[in-house]
């Protein structure tokens, strides 16, 4: 059973996930907004994942763990890449951001159902 701290846990984490994608779209129609949501999202949702623990044994699931931190550095780098086009400072002006979205988003993508397929094999023992 769920305690109240793990669902404040997901429902943030969620909340994160959320903030990233209302900024994908708002990018269409106010840019210097959506790098702003984007970025707020992208720390929320990397502090709840840095704050979820796994204490098991499983070597691929710490495995997988690691890859999910790989992949929010990739989503760090995307906002800061995104603020640099949208507000025009640094060196990257150009669509770069989009590279490392497409490269986090798919380690994200991959990691959460291996998670997912390993903690079913690990919970049968």
């Amino acid at each position: 059973m769920m305690n109240n701290s793990s669902v404040l846990h997901k429902v943030t984490l969620q909340l994160g996930a959320i903030l990233m994608i209302v900024g994908l779209v708002v990018r269409f129609f106010v840019p210097v907004w959506a790098c702003g949501l984007f970025a707020c999202g992208v720390v929320i949702f990397a502090v709840m994942l840095f704050l979820q623990r796994y204490e098991g044994d499983s070597v691929v699931l710490r495995r997988l763990r690691s890859q999910q931190f790989i992949a929010v550095g990739f989503l760090v780098a995307s906002a800061v890449l995104m603020s640099m086009q949208d507000l025009h400072w640094g060196r990257f002006h150009h669509n770069q951001w989009v590279a490392c979205l497409a490269g986090g988003s798919f380690i994200l993508l991959y990691t959460s159902f291996r998670i997912a397929q390993e903690s079913k094999k690990e919970n049968g023992k």
